[in-house]
């Protein structure tokens, strides 16, 4: 059974995360309940393998809900850019 190509999906949009991190891309990740911390890449936080995947009504995998988001937040990110951008 072939799957999609696009397996890692962010859970949280990665612009989003952005606004979090230092000039670096890194956050720090706090575990629960707060003695466990470690600094990641926004690339790889929040980031589950085939969350978004989806069986088809024919048995195939796809991963069209991970297009749609995408297409959603690359909206989303430009409006944000543009609010920013508002004096």
């Amino acid at each position: 059974m072939k799957r999609p190509t696009k397996r890692r999906h962010h859970t949280v949009p990665k612009f989003y995360l952005d606004r979090f991190a230092n000039g670096r891309h890194q956050l720090i990740r706090i575990e629960l309940p707060g003695t466990k911390r470690n600094t990641l890449n926004v690339k790889d936080a929040t980031v589950h393998t085939d969350f978004y995947l989806v069986e088809a009504e024919d048995g195939t995998w796809t991963d069209k809900v991970e297009d749609s988001l995408s297409e959603v937040e690359g909206a989303a990110a430009t409006a944000i850019r543009t609010l920013r951008a508002v004096p």
